[in-house]
């Protein structure tokens, strides 16, 4: 039993620094927890306004759609009486595109603005500036006031 009594004599003082050892870690491992759930209220708040945020967005956007498919279906009930679109209409022959190609291009190659043949023609300024980027005889516009034709 001697050498029983030895070895408790010598875990003794070595057990209480261990068990003062496991404590202080133990109480700093509390402290991070703590400290980790004191942020779980704000996670929550700024999930919560995301949620809300997202429903009102897709609420919003099925609306929107919504309202657009009625406009959409209105607006062909009233121009075509029912039939569809397309029904009736010729389709364009080649000397009619060709004939606003040729009223567009010499209108911006004999100095009148860009805009304004826009305006006239009802499309857009870029479309005009792609008649003339694809005009045939890629003539350059008078008095600096068409379209920069590109090399």
């Amino acid at each position: 039993m001697s050498s029983l009594t030895q070895v408790a004599a010598w875990m003794h003082p070595m057990g209480s620094v261990l068990s003062f050892l496991l404590g202080v870690v133990g109480i700093w491992c509390f402290w991070r927890v703590h400290l980790l759930l004191k942020v779980l209220p704000a996670l929550e708040e700024r999930t919560a306004a995301l949620t809300t945020s997202v429903s009102l967005l897709t609420d919003t956007t099925e609306a929107c759609f919504k309202a657009l498919s009625g406009q959409l279906q209105l607006v062909q009930t009233q121009h075509t009486d029912g039939r569809s679109p397309w029904t009736g209409r010729e389709p364009r022959s080649g000397a009619a595109r060709g004939s606003r190609q040729r009223r567009v291009v010499s209108a911006v190659l004999g100095g009148e603005a860009v805009a304004a043949v826009a305006a006239r023609e009802q499309v857009a300024e870029s479309e005009i500036a792609l008649r003339i980027q694809l005009d045939p005889e890629r003539r350059t516009p008078r008095k600096g006031r068409g379209v920069p034709q590109s090399p």
